[in-house]
């Protein structure tokens, strides 16, 4: 095969760089890529892709669900939200906060009420992050069907006092 020079399969030679050019190039391709996802998902609408369902979590087959929520992030650019706890230095404040309301509005609306409340609060679990890991580390393992077993064993054994106020004790019962 003879080359023309000029022509698209030319190469032009170029120096290797050192070690530590590549690495610093690496960790600012990684943080770009970052940033691209994060902008992609900023800018992007969450739909439901055709053919796909998911269906409210309620404590049954946590990999299963937790897999198809991940996928559909993923198809978002949005699974860096699975990673980090804050923003990103490379990723606005403005694109960090709009992909953060989307992501944990899945949650709530794929998430049964009930186990919902367990991640409901916003101080506690400020980010989507917070609140996924709180939902893997109480059903996803089997420390996880222990943990929801011994809540069961808690709220089943429970009695409550006729001289406290009845809020006080279901509010100390849904924190345990």
């Amino acid at each position: 095969m003879t080359v023309q020079p000029g022509s698209p399969t030319t190469a032009t030679p170029t120096a290797v760089p050192s070690a530590s050019a590549a690495s610093s190039s690496t960790g600012k391709a990684a943080a770009k890529a970052v940033n691209t996802c994060l902008s992609s998902a900023g800018q992007s609408v969450f739909n439901m892709p055709a053919g796909i369902t998911l269906p409210q979590f309620d404590e049954m087959e946590w990999h299963y669900w937790a897999g198809i929520l991940e996928a559909l992030l993923t198809l978002h650019e949005a699974e860096d939200m699975f990673g980090y706890l804050t923003c990103p230095n490379q990723v606005s404040n403005k694109e960090w906060s709009s992909v953060q309301r989307r992501t944990k509005a899945y949650l709530r609306l794929y998430v049964k009420q009930d186990i919902y409340s367990l991640i409901a609060s916003d101080v506690d679990f400020p980010t989507f992050k917070h609140k996924f890991d709180r939902l893997r580390t109480t059903y996803g393992s089997a420390l996880g069907s222990t943990t929801v077993f011994n809540l069961w064993i808690q709220l089943t054994q429970a009695q409550l006092d006729k001289l406290t106020p009845m809020a006080t004790q279901l509010a100390k019962l849904n924190a345990e």
